[in-house]
């Protein structure tokens, strides 16, 4: 017999009701307990052996009939995996030699062939098992390819000369701050975050957060909270710091007619010159809450605050009454 195939194994999906699988690579007919058959479940990848048997076979074993030639035959397998396993038949040849000459004795040659075949097939294996390690190319300044012993918490690398392999600390390499000031985005990284217990933190079931007592006006860029909101039933008095003021009513409005109104909470009427009564489309208690008065004229006079309004008087420089080209009012307290 000659071996004309490198293939050692073939691999089939299975599906609950087959169990004869034909393969197609050169096994011994001498040795059939050297083609083997494992099942794998291929979500998480685990494999389970199964035993030879000359009979029929039952859970958990498989049976082999190798055609007349030596190549390919069948594997029978005691029972039909459902379609979430694969099975592999493949041939681990037994690293024996029992082939034994006299002196003077006979050469017969299909002994002879037989012996070459099997050391084939034992070479075509360990090659195919040289295929799948992990090699240094030809060109390599790895001198010494041994691996260090394993250690927890250690990262394998290059020596700095690199000629070897070492044990590294995981935090070698990293921007100053040790290994939580590393910030990465979608997997590069892009700069270092101190995590120093007053701003920011390792929590242990929310990982990194920012403390309550970390967030504070000066924290917060004038431009930062846009598009990007915080759903209402997260913000309670005690995620923000003291010093952060909310504001309930704000409005901008000149003599005729209201110019901005961002909180939508705001009417104005104009009552005679300069004289403006501001109205809170939802009332709330006025008294919590201080009111911020600015525009282009140099007197502003609120009166009559209540919960549904106030009086606004508006004077120029030698106070008299006039209308604003443009005023704002904004109505803020603290959460306590």
């Amino acid at each position: 017999m000659s071996v004309n195939t490198t293939n050692r194994s073939d691999t089939f999906n299975m599906d609950g009701s087959t169990v004869d699988f034909d393969f197609t690579f050169t096994g011994l007919s001498s040795a059939l307990t050297d083609i083997k058959a494992k099942t794998v479940l291929r979500t998480v990848g685990t494999e389970t052996i199964l035993t030879y048997t000359t009979g029929a076979p039952a859970a958990g074993e498989y049976s082999v009939d190798l055609n007349d030639n030596g190549v390919g035959g069948t594997v029978t397998v005691g029972s039909a995996a459902s379609a979430s396993y694969q099975l592999q038949i493949y041939r681990e040849t037994t690293d024996t030699q029992a082939t034994d000459y006299s002196d003077f004795g006979a050469f017969p040659a299909d002994t002879t062939e037989t012996a070459l075949d099997k050391r084939t097939m034992k070479s075509q294996e360990q090659q195919e098992e040289l295929n799948r390690t992990v090699k240094l190319p030809s060109t390599t300044s790895i001198t010494d390819s041994t691996l260090p012993i394993a250690s927890g918490g250690k990262l394998l690398g290059y020596n700095s000369a690199g000629t070897a392999f070492e044990n590294k600390d995981a935090t070698t390499g990293l921007p100053a701050g040790g290994s939580d000031s590393l910030a990465h985005y979608n997997g590069t990284a892009w700069g270092s975050i101190e995590i120093d217990g007053s701003t920011l933190e390792n929590d242990a079931t929310n990982g990194l957060q920012v403390k309550d007592d970390g967030i504070t006006v000066d924290q917060i860029a004038d431009n930062a909270v846009e598009t990007a909101k915080i759903k209402d039933a997260n913000v309670t008095a005690d995620k923000l710091a003291s010093n952060i003021g909310v504001a309930k009513a704000y409005v901008q409005f000149n003599g005729s007619s209201i110019i901005g109104d961002k909180l939508n909470t705001t009417s104005v009427s104009r009552q005679s010159i300069g004289n403006f009564v501001v109205r809170w489309t939802n009332a709330f208690d006025s008294s919590a809450y201080s009111f911020s008065i600015s525009g282009d004229q140099p007197n502003h006079q609120v009166a009559n605050i209540n919960p549904t309004g106030m009086n606004v008087n508006i004077r120029d420089s030698s106070n008299n009454l006039t209308d604003p080209t443009t005023e704002s009012i904004i109505a803020y307290g603290d959460l306590a």
